[in-house]
């Protein structure tokens, strides 16, 4: 076992208890309200009002369940979503595509990855194109229906992979990302690095556990974005721009993230935080049903008014900063003397490397965590502030992570770059907001 690291995150294991508990929690209440069990909370009638659909005639059959004689947990739910995880992980491992290489561990070993997520995404369009055309909407509106019964599906799918993640890490030969004195700290944050395996008749072993989660698991957002719109169409015979408008831009988001695949392989999730119970929870259980919310509202509730056009420019604004900064910042550290970064201003530093200190990375130390939040943010505003908090969820608790996150790469970038870390930030003062913070 290499690199031991035996600082507590989230101030040791109360708050990863804490996080295990907003992150089971919070998905619960998201799946529970906005449904004809519960009702929304509506800001300008200050009450609690239930959905205002009326099932359209021509929609009605024995397959439109009724939410309220549905069970709160159907064993069947999680036999589906464990078979869409084994799909996504026999196509990480058998689909063509180029290899990338990750920077190097702290043993030397340089990894290698596929970057077939791009054609993952386009053969997972293809079959749930080949359903709904074979099979009708049943099957949008059932999960529609029974998000409750994923979310509780997921949260033991959750467990179940975070466990064996965490039994792995106790094998020899392994780089470990968390090891401090406290199980329950090391569970939730991860204990061993970049896990690697054979799945099933797959593969050459060589399987990464934490990097297909991070991309390969990402798409059931999306799937949650559909299922909300098309159940809003055959229950109102109304396609809800605002909830279109949403679920574009999500879907573009997915898209994007696979893309340019290889970007993440530089980021700090990959290089520095290991394969947790957090990371896990967070991609199957907290963003599908969490991010989805202002498309589930905005469907059940079509009369409310929004800011389509608000939404799309922030989010494209904030997609320019999010995806210029980063292409930057990549095309730096693959080739220095590239004729698009050649001529940005550097900052020598001991350990022989430079720090930019032009461009998006002089404006701002982190200014890609402004991109991202102004992404969440365009992806709520098209279904307005009547439903507020409910539909804001997701900027909301992006200020939280970011903040997070922000906090742990300056302290690893203390760490690394030592007194040449302060220089830096003399020359590149504001941390996410240039000339404001």
């Amino acid at each position: 076992m290499t690199s031991p690291k035996t600082k507590y995150h989230f101030g040791g294991p109360i708050g990863t208890i804490g996080v295990v508990l907003l992150e089971v929690f919070g998905p619960l209440a998201a799946a529970y309200i906005c449904d004809s069990r519960f009702g929304t909370y509506q800001v300008s009638t200050g009450k609690w009002i239930k959905p205002e659909y009326t099932v359209n005639s021509t929609a009605q059959g024995s397959w439109l369940y009724d939410e309220d004689r549905e069970p709160l947990w159907n064993p069947i739910d999680f036999i589906w979503l464990s078979a869409y995880v084994a799909f996504m992980a026999v196509l990480y491992e058998v689909l063509p595509g180029k290899k990338a290489k990750g920077r190097p561990l702290v043993n030397g070993e340089v990894l290698e990855y596929p970057l077939n997520g791009f054609a993952s995404y386009m053969c997972l369009a293809a079959v749930l194109g080949l359903w709904t055309w074979i099979d009708g909407p049943r099957g949008w509106i059932y999960l529609a229906n029974n998000t409750l019964s994923y979310t509780i599906s997921a949260i033991i799918l959750g467990f179940i992979i975070s466990i064996a993640a965490y039994a792995r890490s106790f094998q020899e030969n392994v780089i470990l990302a968390n090891n401090t004195n406290s199980t329950i700290h090391d569970f939730v944050m991860g204990r061993e690095l970049n896990p690697r395996t054979r799945w099933f008749l797959f593969g050459n072993g060589n399987f990464d556990l934490k990097y297909f989660l991070e991309l390969r698991i990402f798409a059931l957002w999306g799937i949650l974005d559909i299922a909300y719109l098309v159940r809003g169409y055959y229950y109102t015979n109304i396609l809800s721009i605002p909830g279109l408008v949403c679920t574009l831009v999500h879907i573009w988001y997915l898209i994007d993230s696979v893309w340019f695949e290889d970007a993440v392989l530089t980021t700090m999730d990959i290089t520095e935080e290991g394969c947790s119970c957090q990371l896990t929870l967070g991609l199957i259980v907290w963003l599908p049903t969490v991010y989805s919310m202002p498309v589930k509202v905005v469907t059940l509730y079509p009369s409310t008014a929004g800011y389509p056009m608000m939404g799309l420019v922030v989010a494209a604004m904030g997609y320019a900063i999010f995806r210029m900064s980063n292409w930057q910042k990549n095309q730096f550290r693959k080739d220095p003397q590239d004729r698009s970064v050649e001529h940005l201003k550097t900052m020598d530093t001991k350990r022989g490397t430079k720090l930019l200190i032009s461009g998006w990375w002089g404006a701002a130390r982190h200014v890609n965590y402004t991109g991202d939040w102004l992404i969440s943010l365009g992806c709520c505003l098209p279904v307005g502030f009547d439903f507020f908090p409910v539909t804001f969820l997701y900027p909301l608790y992006f200020v939280g992570l970011l903040a997070h996150r922000f906090y742990r790469d300056e302290e690893l970038c203390r760490e690394k770059y030592g007194s040449d870390w302060e220089r830096y930030k003399k020359l590149v003062p504001y941390r996410v907001i240039p000339g404001i913070l």
